[in-house]
């Protein structure tokens, strides 16, 4: 059944920073054609770390949920809540955006939904395989996150650079599980500063949208790339995570705008990604960088902001809510945990 929970304004507001980094990105490959002063250098930077953040959150939030899954009934209405919020909008945009004849193919768009919601997925099997099995075989002491290592094992075949993300929810929920930002001191927040300019400076440049970046197909220099690509990853959401939490105050608008990103993340790929960059051969020209810069940075908020409009007014659709943002208005989770408690009496 679906829950109220109160949200964390930090949180959110990590989000917000994270999907801005995001569009800012998208904007800047989107205006400049990849040619102004310091793309290399802030592209880099982006890339070094907002998808990886997103998973560590994701991990963040989800982890200990998860690992608590002991139920066939439990793992169902995971795996149903989470198709629902993010499956189904990222197949329905695709879908359209394939009829429009944009993007590469069918159901190949908007890629991070669709694989957070298969490793998602596949670390909730893990867990109640693995929790399975130690209920039946009646295992007094086991190690509780055998879960967590099946997962990471499996998740190693899977493809798609799944390998490399799970690390990433894994290392979200350690973070939580083991209060691990609590620990953190200066000192150590100014030494994974100094180790996430190293692997920076090593990879950027390096294109990590790749099929090879996985650990089961590394080879060579391969190697060096993915690990210093973690490390760069990890140290720099680590060092963002603790400030955002430290000095996030109340509630405000930019954590709304952090609530939903996933219908920000859907809506601007879409019209930047899909639909602007194939029909608007558009380049700014060559002004002064600062100039530019600030175009960017100021089409950047518009574009967030227009993203917001076009949410508030898909809201009040209930099908448009469900279908292009995940949200169960129809409380379809809720007629399904009613229906299967009513057939259990019956039975």
């Amino acid at each position: 059944m679906n829950v109220i929970i109160k949200r964390m304004p930090w949180l959110d507001n990590i989000k917000f920073f994270a999907i801005f980094c995001v569009v800012l990105g998208h904007v800047l490959g989107f205006l400049t054609n990849h040619e102004i002063v310091g793309y290399e250098l802030v592209q880099g930077i982006i890339v070094s770390f907002n998808m990886p953040l997103f998973f560590i959150l994701s991990g963040f939030s989800s982890g200990e949920k998860i690992l608590n899954i002991t139920k066939l009934q439990e793992l169902f209405f995971f795996i149903l809540n989470n198709t629902i919020r993010i499956l189904l909008p990222a197949y329905v945009f695709s879908t359209v955006t394939y009829a429009m004849g944009m993007g590469e193919g069918w159901f190949t768009s908007f890629w991070f939904l669709p694989i957070l919601w298969r490793l998602l997925i596949v670390f909730a099997i893990c867990t109640f395989v693995y929790n399975m099995v130690v209920r039946y075989c009646k295992i007094n002491s086991y190690i509780k996150i055998g879960g967590v290592v099946l997962f990471l094992i499996i998740s190693f075949f899977l493809g798609n650079r799944m390998s490399e993300f799970s690390t990433y929810i894994v290392f979200g929920y350690f973070l939580r599980k083991k209060q691990l930002l609590d620990k953190i001191s200066k000192n150590w927040m100014i030494f994974l500063f100094v180790l996430y300019c190293i692997g920076l400076y090593f990879t950027i440049g390096k294109n990590f949208y790749v099929i090879e970046y996985q650990y089961h197909e590394l080879i060579n220099e391969q190697f060096y790339i993915l690990l210093l690509r973690q490390i760069s990853a990890v140290t720099l959401s680590v060092i963002i995570i603790i400030c955002f939490k430290q000095y996030s105050g109340k509630y405000n608008k930019f954590s709304y705008l952090g609530s939903i990103t996933l219908g920000i993340y859907l809506i601007h790929d879409f019209i930047i990604e899909m639909w602007l960059s194939k029909y608007l051969n558009l380049c700014l020209p060559s002004l002064n960088s600062f100039i530019e810069y600030m175009i960017i940075f100021i089409l950047t908020i518009s574009t967030i902001v227009f993203s917001s409009i076009v949410i508030a007014l898909l809201r009040k659709n209930r099908l448009l809510k469900l279908l292009l943002l995940g949200e169960d208005c129809y409380k379809i989770s809720d007629k399904v945990c009613n229906l299967s408690t009513t057939l259990k009496v019956k039975i």
